[in-house]
């Protein structure tokens, strides 16, 4: 990077140090993001903001090939067929109670939430 890209991606790296640090994380959490950060721009020598998916994409891939070659497995993230158990819970208060739980753990978002007509609630 340039002068003028190093002190773009000083200011952008130390806004990316502030909000995790407004959001309450643990300094090994803050640490562990912004090696990531310093990380992947040193490698791709960018700014972060210039970074594309193609970019994280390849990084990803040498990631995994090195840990495939290093011995360790990779199991992913996302099955590619999922179950979902549905079953019914009540109408009103039981219905606010048993989503409660699953609201306040953040398991089911209030963005996620798409209808509720006083009956039946949709997410």
């Amino acid at each position: 990077m340039n002068k003028t890209e190093q002190k773009r991606y000083q200011s952008l790296y130390q806004q990316h140090v502030n909000a995790l640090t407004c959001q309450s994380k643990s300094d090994n959490t803050i640490q562990s993001y912004a090696r990531a950060l310093r990380r992947i721009t040193e490698y791709f020598d960018c700014c972060p903001d210039r970074l594309t998916q193609q970019h994280l994409e390849e990084c990803s891939a040498r990631f995994l090939e090195s840990m495939k070659q290093a011995g360790f497995s990779y199991v992913p993230l996302h099955p590619k067929q999922c179950m979902i158990e549905c079953k019914p819970v009540g109408k009103g208060l039981p219905a606010l109670t048993y989503l409660a739980r699953y609201l306040y753990l953040g398991v089911i978002s209030e963005k996620h939430i798409i209808d509720d007509d006083g009956a039946h609630v949709a997410f």
